[in-house]
């Protein structure tokens, strides 16, 4: 096999899946404004950033793997470096006691999947693929308080792996 295709990318950081479509009064279910707009601006990105030709097709019947790593202007809860003080009151909403922390959980409550289905159609979409055709597919957590985007990563793998 010669040279095995990859792709490498930038993307804004995308809509979560709760915000990609909403329902008209006869309940059919169309893309947001948010979800479209991002779509495009991730086409664009993607010509501009590569010597990529739209829908170029990529063998489908070779195998991928993706890797993204999803860049967050903040992934920790600023509560948990937080203590409270005192005791609560009987009764309170929250009960704590002296020195507990004021957040439950260490991270901020960011759903990696919700973020995913979006990222891969546009991606596999571009390369004339299906995402059926993505064999591996990881999803990493960042930090980047002044850029937060979404780094892309497409490429071949062998069949060995899989038989």
């Amino acid at each position: 096999m010669g040279e095995r295709r990859r792709l490498i990318v930038t993307l804004p950081l995308p809509p979560s899946t709760n915000h990609l479509y909403w329902t008209d009064k006869k309940g059919r279910r169309h893309k947001t404004t948010e979800a479209v707009t991002w779509i495009r601006n991730a086409r664009h990105t993607i010509l501009e950033e590569t010597d990529l030709v739209a829908d170029t097709g990529w063998p489908r019947h070779h195998r991928y793997e993706m890797t993204v790593y999803v860049y967050f202007e903040e992934v920790d809860n600023a509560g948990w470096y937080l203590r409270w003080a005192g005791d609560s009151k009987p009764g309170a909403k929250q009960p704590h006691r002296a020195g507990d922390r004021r957040a439950k959980d260490r991270w901020k409550k960011i759903d990696l999947g919700e973020r995913r289905k979006l990222l891969e159609d546009t991606v596999t979409k571009m390369l004339g693929l299906d995402d059926s055709s993505i064999f591996s597919s990881t999803f990493v957590k960042m930090r980047d308080a002044d850029n937060p985007r979404a780094l892309v990563e497409v490429r071949e793998i062998g069949d060995a792996a899989y038989r």
